[in-house]
């Protein structure tokens, strides 16, 4: 979470959290996620898997097709994920699993993934895609767009449109409240929230306003609280045990 003069940037849930220390301004009303009037959504960031082919092609790998391909012991130690304690990206992946087998046979599928994971549970979201780039890893779960950067750059990165789809996490503009509110923040965070979604989606392509160009993203089935974000951390802990 970021915080200038009062206007704070962080993921939809964590400022959905806060409503009580912030407050309403100038926002969009055709988003396509309902939001309240003290913050506006500005990115949509999409989980997505990611591998290095030259890494899978040196071990001998297929490339995985779905998530689900990566509970196969073929794939032990080759693959890095973020773990979802330190990190909302793997929050992506593991939503994924749950909304496609079902909670309980997505911890059956998870707990797999951790065992080949090893050594390789990241604590930051960009830490798969790093190792991915030396090589160090065949295979991992990461922002989709930052695959797509190096994939056109000429990387020996490729993006893979798993069965499972990729989801969606939102990051929104906000403003703290003060008894003397800076009119400056007030109009920075207008800008943000209002003038600078069209570059924004330019990088990050999901849709989240109505007219704008939609990608296939999936979003949450349930609304994206702090209380679901622990109940998945718990269900992460509870694979590791399995």
């Amino acid at each position: 979470m970021t915080s200038i003069l009062g206007i704070i940037l962080a993921y939809t849930c964590y400022i959905d959290d806060a409503k009580s220390d912030l407050t309403d301004f100038k926002v969009k009303t055709n988003g396509i996620d309902k939001t309240e009037n003290f913050q506006s959504p500005i990115l949509g960031l999409e989980g997505g898997l990611i591998v290095n082919t030259e890494a899978l092609k040196d071990a001998k790998l297929p490339i995985p097709t779905s998530l689900k391909d990566l509970a196969n012991p073929i794939y032990k130690n080759t693959i890095a994920i973020p773990n979802i304690n330190s990190s909302s990206t793997a929050w992506l992946m593991i939503q994924a699993l749950i909304d496609t087998y079902g909670e309980s046979e997505a911890k059956t599928i998870f707990a797999k993934i951790l065992d080949n994971v090893g050594p390789n549970l990241e604590d930051s979201g960009s830490g798969p895609i790093k190792k991915l780039r030396t090589g160090e890893v065949a295979v991992g779960f990461g922002l989709r767009q930052q695959g797509i950067v190096d994939e056109k750059a000429g990387l020996p990165i490729k993006v893979v449109e798993v069965k499972e789809g990729n989801y969606l996490l939102t990051e929104s503009v906000a403003l703290l409240k003060h008894k003397t509110m800076n009119p400056n923040a007030i109009k920075v965070a207008e800008i943000l929230a209002n003038d600078t979604r069209k570059a924004l989606q330019e990088y990050y392509p999901a849709a989240l306003y109505q007219g704008e160009d939609a990608t296939a993203a999936k979003r949450f089935p349930k609304p994206l609280t702090l209380e679901l974000l622990k109940s998945h951390q718990v269900f992460a802990e509870e694979a590791k045990g399995k």
